[in-house]
């Protein structure tokens, strides 16, 4: 290029090469964006969706255990011990 001549933004560069106005360039990048955050998002509430459900079974399997265990104990100790022989 000539000297002091000012260089254009690299961005918009590629997008011009192929023909495409700025614009519509930029809403093509927002929607990129948004679509990765919504799946994101859909992950995120997923993963925890499913520890609050692992988290709850595991919180009521340890209520019933002892339920069990203060109204029978000695059920559950020969319970323990036939496993064992």
């Amino acid at each position: 290029m000539e000297d002091g001549a000012e260089q254009p933004d690299p961005s918009t560069v590629v997008w011009r090469s192929v023909g495409v106005p700025e614009e519509a360039a930029a809403a093509r990048i927002r929607e990129r964006v948004r679509a990765r955050r919504s799946a994101q998002r859909r992950r995120f509430y997923w993963r925890m969706g499913r520890r609050v459900f692992i988290c709850t079974a595991a919180f009521a399997c340890t209520v019933f255990a002892f339920h069990l265990l203060l109204k029978s104990p000695t059920l559950i100790i020969e319970t323990f011990l036939n496993a064992l022989r």
